[in-house]
């Protein structure tokens, strides 16, 4: 058996790690697995809040350790992008609602570590350590995403008095804990961040929102009338507040990513052992031509879509005020890896066909889970729009960066400093060209070659000025590009952890046909100019390149074998 790339619980040294990272995923594993998947699915029917995991969290000291930066809590507690993610893609393989809760309190508790009040980050840090949980108040039933019309008003009273009113809708973790609450001051108009605390009688949990996704989880909306603060719950104020509140967004939803491959993980494993060991006319359902090329696409997929959230790590961690690149990574993670972990367990359930109804099945969440992301958090049109801003930059405009390793084992609340919203057209990137090169596989130079046509497009016949504000002309041309900064980090990533030949050029042959599909489709769904569909076609014209024997390797050595790594606990 060849080596497996996709995280397995029932393997886990994390040898990467240092020993409390490595204590608390195998201590969540360890929670997960004792409970049992009919327990889970139970709670799941039920639709009851896991008060149990919030408890457990806890104990263990799940969320303050993660999230709290170093200084402000235990000795061990730092806010570590590596290890945050690690645990993430480990809490979402088992539950997507306790990875919910986790997640909203990330983002919730986001706003104090990027302000400036150190009075507040104690105080935040105190809270995590006797367990609670956090949501980011911003959204409103009337604006939705539009933060600008907050209506959520602090009023003076006079001598450090206020009152806030408002309405939150939509918020994670409304019905426990403490809530960030955008809001703007009524005398100065100024954005603000305020803190409050669900077990005030000011504050009305008003409902549940039930939602078909994460039936263990909370959201809610919920109404604060005539809540009283004082300056000590003021987070932060004015422009600092406006700009921390795009910067949590940031943040805290980058983490979206990695937990859609946590979730089709997952699912490959439980799909591929019941088509492995099931029998039909004499011969194992994977014997079906069809059927191997769901699961080895599959595996091929999640595989990449976890290389480059990894990668995305190493960008993060190392940001400064002369290196921003995260700023594309990061959405491409948030839009792209969804979509990934969406369309795999679509590969998953065409092979299990009915199976995946089955409620006793750890399948049967996921095709529900696995939405989540690229519905909520991951929306095509939001982050597009931030990654269209790079085109010209990364494509055209290339130059020289020192070379990245990766980067672990470190404290990253430097982060909280470095969120500035500077021009993003003066970010420059590495030339993508040096990574794909790096690698001289088959299916790679051909996506090299794609990749070559799609610069020619944005640079010698670039879609006019009415074009490029048409989102809807935009859409394929965006995800065409976005490929390339996906693959570019796919391939340095697949260098850093040493990934077999034969899984990297087999993956390559699906991102080819990605590009052919997104090629396609801008070219008969749009009107282009000439040279432009020029460019489309010529896009086309590349195929993959096909190694039966290699694909076979693949199959017999690396991907059958994993139906029996990993079984959950019943």
């Amino acid at each position: 058996m060849s080596k497996n790339y996709l995280f397995n619980p029932q393997a886990f040294t994390g040898d990467n790690l240092e020993e409390k990272t490595r204590k608390l995923i195998k201590s969540n594993i360890d929670y997960w697995e004792n409970k049992g998947l009919r327990a889970i699915k139970q709670g799941e029917m039920e639709r009851s809040y896991d008060f149990k995991w919030v408890e457990y969290q806890k104990e263990q000291q799940v969320l303050a350790t993660l999230f709290t930066p170093s200084g402000y809590g235990a000795k061990d507690s730092r806010f570590d992008l590596r290890r945050l993610t690690e645990y993430n893609e480990s809490l979402a393989f088992y539950n997507a609602s306790a990875r919910y809760m986790w997640q909203a309190s990330l983002i919730g508790s986001a706003p104090v570590w990027l302000s400036n009040n150190e009075a507040m980050k104690h105080r935040v840090a105190k809270y995590l350590q006797e367990g609670f949980l956090f949501g980011f108040g911003c959204s409103e039933k009337t604006h939705g995403a539009d933060l600008y019309a907050t209506e959520t008003m602090v009023s003076p009273l006079g001598d450090g008095k206020y009152i806030m009113n408002g309405e939150k809708y939509y918020i994670g973790n409304s019905n426990v804990g403490f809530m960030s609450n955008l809001c703007k001051f009524k005398d100065s108009k100024e954005f603000g961040f305020v803190l409050s605390d669900s077990r005030s009688r000011h504050y009305n949990d008003k409902k549940q929102i039930h939602c078909s996704y994460m039936p263990n989880s909370y959201v809610g909306e919920y109404y604060l009338v005539d809540y009283p603060i004082t300056d000590e719950d003021i987070i932060s104020r004015g422009e600092k507040a406006w700009q921390d509140a795009f910067s949590t967004v940031n943040l805290g939803k980058f983490q979206i990513g990695v937990s859609s491959s946590g979730i089709a993980t997952h699912a490959f494993y439980e799909c591929l052992r019941h088509s492995y060991n099931r029998w039909i006319y004499g011969a194992r359902v994977t014997d079906m031509p069809h059927i191997r090329r769901f699961y080895v696409e599959a595996y091929l997929r999640t595989v990449g879509m976890r290389l480059y959230s990894f990668r995305t790590i190493d960008y993060f961690k190392n940001c400064s005020e002369t290196d921003r690149r995260y700023l594309l990574y990061n959405p491409v993670s948030k839009m792209k890896t969804p979509q990934e972990g969406r369309d795999i367990i679509n590969l998953l359930w065409d092979a299990v066909a009915a199976r995946g109804f089955e409620v006793e099945t750890y399948m049967e969440s996921a095709t529900r889970d696995v939405q989540a992301a690229s519905k909520l958090e991951g929306t095509a049109h939001v982050n597009l729009s931030l990654i269209l801003k790079f085109i010209k930059s990364y494509l055209l405009n290339p130059t020289e960066y020192p070379e990245l390793g990766i980067l672990k084992n470190n404290d990253d609340s430097g982060i909280y400093q470095q969120q500035t919203h500077g021009s993003l057209s003066s970010i420059r990137f590495d030339d993508y060209k040096k990574a794909l090169n790096s690698r001289r596989l088959p299916n790679i130079e051909v996506f090299a070659k794609q990749a070559l046509v799609l610069e020619k497009l944005f640079g010698a016949c670039p879609p006019s000025k009415e074009a490029t504000n048409n989102k809807d002309y935009m859409l394929n041309l965006g995800f065409l590009f976005t490929m390339v900064p996906y693959a570019q980090l796919i391939v340095e990533a697949s260098n850093l952890y040493d990934v077999a030949d034969e899984v990297v050029n087999q993956m390559f042959a699906y991102y080819v046909t990605d590009m052919a599909k997104y090629a396609i489709t801008q070219l008969y769904s749009q009107q282009n100019t000439p040279q432009i569909e020029e460019c489309l076609r010529e896009i086309l014209s590349y195929q993959p390149i096909h190694d039966d024997k290699e694909y076979d390797k693949l199959w017999t050595e690396t991907i059958a074998p994993l139906e029996s790594v990993y079984i959950q606990n019943q």
